[in-house]
């Protein structure tokens, strides 16, 4: 079943044309077979990118506590690097305290199990694909995987994601608008939403709407923590 999967997930690589009907295609490939999410870590240097339809609370989370340091999935695909099956109930049992902390955060957001797929991607960087779900491990989660395949297929999601993104990086999916990035990006230029009111040609109310649609979409609090997340992920 797990192997139909992968073949799913490479015809979809073939057929989508941009990054957002990919991930669209990944999210109801994924679900299809059982599982909630998906997420791609591609690991290089302090700023790991992320494509994934997880929660976006839970993106921002990952990103600005740096928990792919702490993660047991990136452990684990960096020592074995072949596709296995994980279970945050088990990595919790045998964790310390952050660990521990760590996996009850993910269960809250709904990731409990599942399955993921680590590759080369070249100059000492490593790619994840991870499928999950919130539902407890079964043993024989990963007794019928076959390596090749599922390796295969994360380097085709790999391939599709870069292919498809500005410049060749690969960013976080977002469904911010023009004007909510135009008022981020002069937001971090330290310009006052009265300011960007003018600059604009736009009412002071319709800077903050913009701008408090922007917060929510990234899973943010404050302005400021908007604009460091939308720097980070290179969206501003």
């Amino acid at each position: 079943m797990k192997n139909l999967l992968f073949n799913r997930l490479s015809e979809a690589c073939a057929t989508a044309s941009d990054q957002k009907s990919f991930g669209k295609a990944l999210g109801r490939i994924t679900r299809s077979y059982g599982f909630n999410g998906f997420a791609y870590l591609h690991l290089h240097g302090e700023n790991p990118a992320v494509v994934t339809n997880y929660p976006r609370e839970w993106q921002v989370n990952y990103l600005d506590r740096g928990y792919a340091r702490l993660d047991p999935v990136v452990k684990a695909a960096r020592a074995q690097m072949q596709a296995f099956s994980w279970s945050v109930d088990e990595d919790r049992r045998h964790g310390n305290g952050d660990i521990r902390k760590f996996c009850d955060e993910a269960v809250d957001f709904g990731i409990r199990s599942g399955l993921s797929v680590p590759i080369q991607t070249g100059h000492g960087k490593l790619g994840i694909l991870t499928l999950s779900s919130s539902r407890p491990a079964h043993d024989s989660n990963g007794n019928d995987l076959d390596p090749i395949r599922a390796a295969a297929a994360a380097a085709f999601v790999h391939n599709k994601l870069i292919h498809t993104a500005v410049d060749g990086v690969i960013r976080p999916t977002t469904n911010l608008t023009h004007q909510e990035l135009t008022c981020l990006y002069w937001s971090a230029e330290g310009k006052s939403m009265e300011d960007i009111a003018t600059m604009e040609g736009l009412k002071y109310s319709t800077v903050r709407f913009y701008i408090e649609a922007a917060k929510k979409k990234l899973g943010t609090i404050t302005l400021s923590q908007a604009t460091a997340v939308a720097t980070r992920w290179k969206l501003i």
